[in-house]
């Protein structure tokens, strides 16, 4: 008899993942719990306000839902930024957007910005509203354990596309260390998980 699959809920408000029940990390929480994002106390809800308003900005225009007109002023500016990527970066072509993704054997779950078409590879591309971070490198990392293998096990190329009121950035992360980094960061926050309970993540969130 065949084992069912563990059932997987997510909880977008609280920004929590549940496998079987059981709180699971995400990519961003396992990344901040390790320590490697920059400095936390520098993120205000204001920042963090403006993050997702343009995250749904974007999706929308790729989605081709967006009414231009309606995009607020004050995020004009970033909106124009990813728009003119679009448009000087035409070999990349959404295959994913916002999507919800997550791997029950290594017990990790995440919202993946885009999976995007490449010619004839594939790339995870995460959009940023703020300054280029390391810490993006092994979490495109993340996604990328967590999609299925590409065919003959190739990994896919990570970028950050960076945002900003007067253009955009984009960064190709190539360090292969940053799947190793991700994965051992998840080990150890799962084990905290089995040994600790799920505090943590209530903190990280």
């Amino acid at each position: 008899m065949t084992k069912p699959k563990p059932a997987f809920t997510v909880d977008l408000k609280e920004h929590a993942g549940f496998l079987d029940g059981k709180r699971i990390a995400s990519v961003t929480q396992t990344i901040r719990l390790a320590g490697l994002s920059s400095d936390l106390r520098f993120v205000t809800d204001e920042g963090l306000t403006r993050g997702n308003n343009v995250h749904e900005i974007t999706a929308l225009f790729d989605e081709g839902d967006l009414l231009t007109s309606s995009v607020h002023p004050d995020y004009q500016g970033r909106f124009e930024a990813f728009r003119k990527f679009r448009r000087e970066n035409p070999k990349f072509k959404p295959i994913m957007i916002e999507q919800i993704v997550h791997d029950p054997i290594r017990r990790v779950w995440g919202i993946l910005d885009r999976l995007e078409a490449l010619g004839n590879e594939e790339a995870v591309l995460d959009v940023k509203n703020g300054d280029p971070d390391d810490a993006t490198g092994v979490q495109t990392a993340g996604y990328d354990v967590i999609l299925p293998a590409r065919p003959k096990g190739k990994f896919r190329r990570r970028f950050g596309l960076y945002l900003r009121d007067d253009g955009y950035s984009v960064i190709e992360y190539t360090d292969p260390q940053d799947r190793f980094v991700f994965l051992s960061a998840l080990a150890c926050v799962n084990w905290s998980l089995a040994k600790r309970g799920d505090g943590c993540l209530k903190r990280a969130a």
